[in-house]
């Protein structure tokens, strides 16, 4: 069940060409080397924001402005760092140079970040040091400033939270306080850029130790108002994780608990399953085939449910149908007490958009997530509708005397 953030790849999908991208690289054991997040959630304090270290302003200086110098066609848009991952919002404007694609970039610029630990924290090792560009391998990584305004050098505005002046020039999600112009360390045109694979590999190999997890992830802008929503949730880390320290009692992870021999992973408040009044919100999307929205069934037991979950009661259910979803949708707003049950799988880096992230923060959502080994096989959507049915069900028949056991790991 453990996930893994740094796999997601569309096969078929051409990394070459024009796109707009949002990547996301974990630090290996996810150690917390870019800094702290500082501040707070609750009114009257500082804003949480991450306080970067020695590495992390290496990072935002340094390393990020390489990417646009040594591809002139990519634009970073937005950068998130957080004390043990980095978000980038890449965009490729015109076709990469022949044999280059988003993995050489990323792993270009993870090899520069790991080349920036390595002479932090003063680690040696027989392994060559790796170069950033295209084309040929073999020259020296000698830092030097590249001004801003000369040929080849990132231009694009910078947008920092913090408000300070001097910041890296390129837009920027980090609320660091730090100042300073963004010097990037050029090396000369025409060395090679390897791949994220070679990173690893070379750090593997003992002579040097792995700063980032193998791999990246990433996805690919698709839709209206994707962007802005990629913008919206790099710009929130810094709060999102503060929250989950602030009020841990209301903020779990668990990624086995086992219902009646069903095993689910969850997150939220897991107290909402020991509630002793809990509701199916069960809805087909059509009665007597007519949309089952425009029905007096809807009317009535929308009315009913929501009395309930008014008074204090727990609702249930996957979301599915649009009455389904309405019902979920209008307790969520409502800060009413909801456990969502859903198919998608519940991991250790997972987590949920901001509308259910701040319920599960507030106490008054539990997510749960049935593992995808023990999912049968649905020849249709109906099928998986009512198997997700049947479990929110089952949920809801949840007593004080029904078997519950919450386990650190359970066995596949």
């Amino acid at each position: 069940m453990e996930e893994s953030c740094q796999t997601r790849r569309m096969f078929g999908h051409d990394y070459a060409i024009p796109g707009t991208y949002e990547v996301t690289m974990a630090v290996a054991g996810r150690r917390p080397v870019f800094g702290e997040i500082v501040g707070t959630t609750k009114a009257g304090g500082e804003a949480p924001h991450i306080k970067l270290s020695p590495l992390g302003q290496a990072v935002m200086k340094d390393e990020i402005p390489k990417i646009h110098h040594y591809y002139p066609m990519v634009d970073i848009w937005q950068v998130c760092i957080m004390p043990d991952h980095i978000h980038l919002i890449v965009r490729i404007n015109a076709p990469l140079p022949p044999g280059k694609h988003l993995g050489i970039i990323i792993g270009a610029f993870k090899g520069g970040v790991s080349r920036a630990w390595w002479r932090l924290t003063g680690v040696t090792g027989t392994d060559a040091p790796a170069t950033v560009a295209s084309g040929q391998a073999g020259a020296p990584s000698t830092p030097a400033t590249v001004a801003s305004g000369q040929a080849g050098a990132p231009s694009t505005p910078a947008t920092v939270a913090s408000g300070q002046a001097g910041a890296p020039s390129i837009p920027a999600t980090v609320a660091s306080g730090q100042t300073g112009a963004a010097s990037t360390p050029a090396i000369a045109a025409g060395t090679s850029a390897p791949s994220c694979a070679t990173v690893s590999e070379a750090s593997a190999s003992g002579q040097r130790p792995a700063l980032f997890e193998p791999n990246y992830n990433d996805h690919i802008l698709m839709r209206d108002g994707q962007l802005e929503n990629w913008k919206h949730y790099l710009r929130d880390n810094p709060r999102r994780l503060m929250m989950r320290r602030e009020y841990p009692g209301l903020f779990q992870r668990a990624l086995c608990i086992v219902i009646d021999g069903i095993r689910y992973s969850a997150f939220g408040n897991m107290l909402l399953l020991r509630q002793p009044e809990k509701h199916q919100v069960f809805f087909h999307r059509k009665t007597d085939g007519i949309p089952t929205e425009q029905t007096h069934f809807w009317d009535t037991e929308r009315q009913r449910l929501m009395a309930a979950a008014k008074s204090g009661d727990v609702l249930v259910t996957p979301g599915i149908s649009e009455c389904e979803k309405r019902i979920k949708n209008m307790a969520l707003q409502q800060g009413l007490r909801l456990i969502h049950v859903q198919s998608e799988p519940i991991g250790h880096y997972w987590k949920p958009e901001r509308s259910r992230f701040e319920a599960c923060a507030a106490g008054s959502l539990l997510i749960l997530a049935p593992w995808p080994e023990d999912l049968p096989s649905f020849a249709s959507d109906y099928e998986r509708f009512h198997y997700l049915n049947r479990l929110a069900e089952a949920v809801c028949a949840i007593g004080h005397t029904t078997n519950v056991v919450l386990r650190g790991g359970c066995q596949g």
